[in-house]
């Protein structure tokens, strides 16, 4: 299906189901396809073995079933399908999926921008700065020749010189 339709398919879609094997790559995966069902507010049935699976276990929006195991994977999903467990599941999808916005998660990154302090190791006056962070001499003097170009004709002097015209 388009990426642009997939909203239309997650609206009319009564349950979101995420199966996988049990692997490292598991352990260490963030499946951005549970981020649309819980948008949505399906109700979900996960296998175990990844992040997701334990926030859907201990949020109530959805059923975690061990790999492999076609029988649990066919209960949970007629449970969450058939019987009133589905509507509470699909309710804390919702509310679950509200603390996945982006405002929400972008909340301590944010402050720590805010907060940042200088390095420990960075130059302080009266220090000497390591020579790796100096910029050679002979930049220093093209910086200052294109400000005074710039300054005594603009920009068509520094394009001029550039160009090698």
């Amino acid at each position: 299906m388009p990426y642009s339709e997939r909203a239309n398919y997650l609206a009319d879609a009564d349950l979101g189901v995420s199966t996988h094997l049990e692997h490292l790559e598991t352990a260490f995966s963030f499946r951005t396809r549970i981020l649309d069902y819980l948008w949505a507010g399906l109700p979900i049935v996960s296998t175990a073995g990844d992040s997701f699976a334990e926030i859907i276990a201990s949020s109530g929006a959805g059923i975690v079933v061990p790999e492999r195991d076609v029988d649990a994977l066919t209960r949970a999903m007629d449970s969450l399908l058939f019987t009133a467990a589905g509507l509470g599941a699909a309710q804390a999808a919702k509310k679950l999926g509200s603390t996945f916005h982006w405002v929400t998660v972008a909340q301590p990154l944010v402050a720590y921008c805010l907060s940042v302090t200088p390095a420990a190791d960075r130059p302080v006056l009266g220090r000497a700065i390591p020579t790796r962070f100096v910029r050679p001499s002979w930049l220093s003097g093209k910086i200052r020749g294109a400000r005074t170009m710039w300054r005594n004709g603009g920009i068509r002097a520094v394009t001029r010189r550039l160009s090698g015209k």
